[in-house]
C-alpha cells in the first residue's frame, strides 16, 4: 500500500504559514545587540542629557535611540519643546563594537572614514553629508541639494563641499570638510561666493 506524503507535505506548510503570520515581521521584532554597545549607549546617551541639562530642564529631556548609516547606532538626547534646530545632541556609535564617533563620540569622524577605507572606496555623496550631519552637527545642519554637494579624494584626503543654510535668513556658507588620511578632520566655513562651482 503507497501513501502519499502530499497532505503531510501540505499540513506542514499551512502550519508554517500559520507560525509566520502569527510572528511580528522583521522590522518590528526588538533589535538584540551586544553587552557593550548596549552600555555605549546608555553612556552617550547619560552624557549626552547631562550636557543638555546646562541649558534646559533635566527632567524634560528624553533619551532614545536611532538607526544611523554605516552599521551605527545613533545615541539621542533631546528637550522636545525646544526652538526647531536646538535642543537636541547625538552622537553615532559602532554597533558592532561600541565606538563612538564625532563631536561627542571618543573617535572622530575621520577615524570612522579610514576604519571603512572610505579613501579607496568612498561613499556615496548623499550618505556622506547625512552622516556628518549626525556625527558633527547633531543632525539638524540644514544641508542643502542646490548646488549639489561634491565629494573627490586629493592628495590622500577625502574632501566633500556642501551648502549650509541658516533659519530663518536662508542666508549660507561652504563647509568644506576634509578627511584626511591622518589626524582629524578638518573643517573650513568660505563665504557663498568664495567657492565658485
Amino acid at each position: 500500500m503507497r501513501l502519499s506524503l502530499l497532505p503531510i507535505l501540505f499540513a506542514a506548510a499551512i502550519a508554517n504559514d500559520a507560525a509566520a503570520a502569527a510572528a511580528p515581521p522583521p522590522e518590528l521584532q526588538p533589535i538584540t545587540r551586544p553587552e557593550v554597545v548596549k552600555a555605549a549607549i546608555a553612556n552617550a546617551q547619560r552624557t549626552l542629557k547631562e550636557q543638555l541639562a546646562k541649558d534646559f530642564p533635566a527632567d524634560k529631556i528624553v533619551v532614545r535611540e536611532e538607526v544611523g548609516l554605516f552599521n551605527t547606532v545613533v545615541a539621542v538626547a533631546a528637550f522636545p519643546d525646544a526652538y526647531p534646530g536646538t535642543g537636541v545632541k547625538r552622537v553615532p556609535i559602532d554597533a558592532t563594537t561600541g565606538v563612538a564617533y564625532g563631536a561627542h563620540g571618543e573617535r572622530t569622524l575621520a577615524d570612522f572614514a579610514r576604519e571603512h577605507d572610505w579613501l579607496a572606496k568612498p561613499p556615496t555623496v548623499a550618505d556622506l553629508a547625512r552622516f556628518l550631519n549626525t556625527a558633527l552637527y547633531e543632525g539638524v545642519a540644514i544641508l542643502d541639494s542646490e548646488p549639489p554637494p561634491t565629494l573627490k579624494v586629493a592628495k590622500s584626503a577625502l574632501v566633500i563641499e556642501l551648502v549650509r543654510r541658516f533659519m530663518p535668513s536662508h542666508a549660507g556658507e561652504w563647509l568644506v570638510v576634509t578627511l584626511p588620511k591622518e589626524g582629524p578632520e578638518m573643517i573650513e566655513r568660505r563665504p557663498m561666493q568664495s567657492l565658485p562651482r
